[in-house]
């Protein structure tokens, strides 16, 4: 075993704990009524929501679709301007599971999002988009900066009239490990300006936001910025204010923020040490 896998493991097992502490912060809560509590309160500011449930390792496909299902009977009788994402892997990419869901939210006239998740899935995401777009037209999906395909994907994306979110992207490409998120990201949006039905920018870089949204204004795209519930909006905000375009929060709920939040944490000595002070805070305030 190398040093740096050793430093690695000891890392972990420090920060593990603290992010599993911080992680509360960064999602609603547990169940659907803590999700729905949360958008309820940043539609009185105002945001439209996305909800996701982050599924814990070792649950069942079955048990996922149960939880899509319950979050769309919970939005049924409400008033909120929110919308369903999810993930096909967690479904096993199960077409009867995926239907279920997808038919669920066109009888409550709710939209349902494709996540993306590691590029393998792609190729899968994309067939099961294509079959069930020819019968409904409320679904969306996802595309990574981080991955060289997703300029052709855009392509794909275009030529389907499908509203698709920008982000840059967790997993790395194995064909091109190094590839910038960043330009990548704007390489994506080009592909989209002037093209694409609608896209929403997923970031909280208030530099990418403004780049991106130029593009796509002035190239009459339709477009909107969607941040993550718990983290700063500030800059976020500020950007889409003054592009006069709207801002949506994506509110998970679940417990599976902690193996993303870890990854990112050995990468950026910046959100670890965000992290650890969160961590702080947390502890201080359930101690009040």
């Amino acid at each position: 075993m190398s040093y740096v896998t050793e430093a690695r493991r000891a890392v972990s097992s420090i920060v593990r704990p603290m992010i599993k502490t911080a992680a509360r912060n960064y999602i609603a809560g547990d169940t659907i009524f803590e999700a729905i509590e949360a958008a309820m309160g940043l539609a009185e500011r105002g945001l439209p929501t996305t909800l996701g449930y982050w599924d814990t390792p070792g649950e069942s496909p079955d048990d996922v679709l149960a939880r899509y299902v319950d979050t769309l009977a919970a939005l049924a009788p409400s008033p909120l301007d929110s919308y369903l994402s999810i993930k096909l892997p967690a479904l096993d990419y199960g077409e009867r599971r995926v239907a279920e869901v997808v038919d669920s939210a066109a009888a409550i006239s709710r939209r349902v999002h494709f996540d993306a998740l590691g590029i393998d899935s792609v190729d899968r995401t994309w067939a099961m988009l294509a079959k069930l777009h020819e019968h409904h037209d409320h679904l969306r999906c996802t595309l990574p900066g981080r991955w060289r395909r997703s300029v052709a994907d855009a392509d794909w994306v275009v030529a389907q009239r499908l509203p698709v979110r920008v982000v840059k992207g967790q997993f790395a490409d194995p064909a091109d490990p190094t590839r910038d998120r960043r330009r990548g990201y704007l390489e994506v949006v080009d592909a989209l300006a002037g093209r694409a039905r609608h896209v929403s920018i997923a970031t909280h870089e208030a530099a990418l936001i403004e780049a991106s949204l130029k593009r796509l204004t002035q190239a009459g795209t339709s477009c909107d910025v969607e941040v993550l519930f718990g983290l700063g909006w500030q800059g976020a905000l500020g950007v889409a204010k003054r592009f006069g375009v709207p801002v949506r929060v994506y509110v998970p709920y679940g417990a599976a923020y902690l193996p993303y939040c870890l990854a990112e944490a050995r990468r950026s000595p910046r959100l670890l040490c965000r992290v650890m002070i969160d961590a702080v805070k947390a502890s201080l305030w359930g101690a009040m």
